[in-house]
C-alpha cells in the first residue's frame, strides 16, 4: 500500500537539516519512502502504457493478435470438465434443432401438398356437382316434354 506523506509541517525539512537527529532520521525516512512511492508510481505508469499500447494495437485489423490461452484461463480441471459436458450437451441440442427444423420443413412441403391436393378436388367435386346438376335439369327438361 502507498503511503503518502504532506510536507505542511514547519520542522520538515528536506535536507535533513532540521533542529535534531530524530527529525534528520525522519526526513531521510520520508525521502526514500517518498522515493519508494515515486518508483512505483512510474512503474505503474509503464505497465498502463504498455496496456493502452497493447489495447489499440488490438483494434488496428490488420495485425494478428496472439491468444495465450493459458494466461487468461482461469477455469480449474473441473470447470473446464463441466464446461466441456455442457459444450457437448449444446452440440447435441444444436443437432437436434437442425434435425426437428429439417422435419419441420419437410412436414410443412407436405402439408402445402396436401392442401393443393385438397383444393384440387374440391374443384373437381364442384365441377362434379354442377355437371350432376346441368344433367338433371337436362333430364327435366325431357321429362316436362314426354
Amino acid at each position: 500500500m502507498l503511503k503518502l506523506y504532506t510536507t505542511t509541517s514547519t520542522n520538515f525539512n528536506y535536507l535533513g537539516n532540521g533542529t535534531g537527529p530524530t527529525e534528520s532520521v525522519e526526513s531521510k525516512k520520508a525521502l526514500a519512502d517518498l522515493q519508494d512511492q515515486l518508483r512505483l508510481l512510474k512503474k505503474d505508469l509503464a505497465n498502463k502504457d504498455t496496456l493502452v499500447q497493447e489495447l489499440t494495437s488490438v483494434k488496428d485489423a490488420n495485425k494478428h493478435v496472439h491468444f495465450e490461452p493459458d494466461r487468461y484461463d482461469p477455469l480449474s480441471g473441473l470447470d473446464r470438465t463441466s464446461l466441456a459436458a455442457a459444450r457437448r450437451d449444446l452440440d447435441q441440442c444444436r443437432m437436434k434443432i437442425d434435425g426437428l427444423t429439417h422435419d419441420l420443413r419437410e412436414t410443412t412441403i407436405k402439408l402445402a401438398a396436401k392442401d393443393e391436393r385438397i383444393n384440387e378436388l374440391k374443384n373437381e367435386n364442384d365441377s362434379i356437382k354442377r355437371e350432376h346438376d346441368s344433367i338433371s335439369h337436362a333430364n327435366n327438361q325431357l321429362r316436362l316434354r314426354l
